[in-house]
């Protein structure tokens, strides 16, 4: 897929259709992909704000930022997940944006949000992300952007994953701007 340019075509830009495959946590299908590519796209257009200086990949702040974005994006699909299973609603026939936002909004009202918020959290506390291998597969230095490529590990006290991941990081007057294009394979 050809690299968006300028900032319209950044903020129209729909993350790729390759989703997460973890065996062990989480199933997205045909029924959350509509959800997914939405909250992938919102969590796709987040901006670090004053970061470092660097807009390249093995920045720590730019590795922080990519980490929560992918941490942000592994609790949504958990969520959607967990309420489906608890209350066995279609949640995208029925339109719903199952996410943890929507999850901590309901929880005070709907017995099952609460459950299943709780079990979000749970899993979420015992999971760890880190990546590695940080790869730099472009420098585009007229616009300050990095292209880059790197394996996400997500560990829970069970097991330990690797994912594929890109990312780019681009310098702007506000600080660095971060955008995680793919997760997964």
């Amino acid at each position: 897929m050809p690299e968006p340019t300028g900032p319209t075509k950044i903020k129209n830009r729909i993350v790729q259709n390759k989703f997460w495959t973890m065996r062990f946590f989480i199933f997205v299908g045909p029924v959350q992909m509509k959800i997914v590519k939405l909250l992938s796209a919102v969590v796709a257009l987040m901006v670090l704000a004053g970061c470092g200086n660097s807009y390249e990949g093995t920045d720590s702040a730019v590795q922080e930022t990519v980490i929560q974005l992918a941490r942000d994006n592994v609790r949504d699909k958990l969520s959607a997940r967990a309420y489906v299973e608890l209350t066995h609603i279609p949640i995208d026939i029925l339109k719903l944006q199952a996410d943890y936002a929507f999850l901590k909004q309901k929880a005070a009202s709907d017995n099952y949000a609460k459950q299943a918020l709780a079990q979000v959290d749970k899993v979420m506390a015992k999971m760890r992300f880190a990546l590695k291998n940080i790869r730099t597969d472009k420098i585009d230095h007229n616009v300050k952007k990095s292209y880059n490529s790197a394996d996400l590990e997500i560990s829970s006290d069970s097991s330990s994953e690797p994912f594929p991941i890109n990312f780019t990081a681009q310098k702007t007057k506000d600080g660095i701007y971060v955008e995680v294009s793919q997760i997964g394979k």
